[in-house]
């Protein structure tokens, strides 16, 4: 499942682009996200009788996640409610911000955040941060202070999809933001160098935090942005249960 991903350099993301590689010669039979997934594993040389595009179970339970939220009886808790209350009294634009890739540690680190105090002054942005329990993320915020970012620990996963829908957008390192952010409509600034989730750069969904100017956040903020179904329509689990099914019935195994 989530096959053919690429990013084209084996060290970004590191471990994760050799486990892919890895993992796809091992499979019988591989689910891809995208078309362009399923074209890496062709240029590759696998067989494409065994490559099946379902889109990406992460999308199956964003909806499921995005439908509990979004009624009006849930609760995230109170602080939550709390911070996204607060930044709209005063007039800024709330937006969701992760860090934790081992490549972005170090001087690139810093610069991000440089960069989001640029957004913050030029933009009225406020950062909702839960931060991510590893020791450099924490050693290295506290050289950084700005009024501007809200730092929480880590929060559920309804929670955080919670403060998707909730924000005006989202800047983050990770894969899965990069497909949740286009199916929400809420546009995701990647904090990162390279993708192997080059789809929605192209459509305009997603963009490089190094394409990016207080320019172009202030027109993704001042247009409506459609959800997209780029990373799947949320019906790949039983897609690839219907696969698996045939894929066993046809070598006869049994339960």
């Amino acid at each position: 499942i989530e096959s053919g991903l690429r990013t084209g350099d084996k060290w970004r993301p590191f471990p994760e682009e050799m486990f892919r590689q890895f993992n796809d010669l091992s499979a019988d039979i591989l689910f891809v996200p995208t078309e362009s997934a399923r074209q890496n594993l062709i240029e590759e040389g696998f067989r494409q009788e065994i490559i099946y595009n379902t889109g990406n179970t992460a999308i199956d339970a964003l909806e499921r996640a995005s439908s509990l939220t979004t009624n009006p009886d849930y609760n995230p808790g109170e602080k939550l409610l709390e911070i996204v209350d607060s930044i709209n009294a005063q007039n800024r634009i709330p937006c969701v911000l992760t860090i934790h890739r081992r490549e972005t540690q170090g001087p690139y680190f810093r610069e991000i955040l440089e960069k989001l105090k640029d957004y913050a002054n030029d933009c009225r942005l406020s950062y909702i941060f839960p931060v991510h329990p590893a020791p450099w993320i924490r050693e290295q915020l506290k050289e950084f202070q700005s009024p501007y970012i809200e730092k929480l620990p880590s929060v559920s996963y309804l929670q955080f999809v919670w403060l998707m829908n909730n924000s005006k957008l989202v800047f983050s390192d990770s894969g899965g933001v990069q497909e949740e952010g286009p199916h929400l409509g809420i546009p995701v600034i990647v904090l990162r160098k390279e993708t192997e989730r080059p789809e929605a750069i192209s459509e305009g969904n997603n963009f490089f935090i190094s394409q990016t100017t207080p320019a172009l956040i202030r027109k993704l903020l001042s247009q409506q942005v459609n959800k997209s179904t780029l990373y799947g329509d949320g019906e790949a689990s039983m897609k690839i249960l219907s696969h698996l099914e045939s894929f066993l019935d046809q070598r006869n195994i049994k339960d």
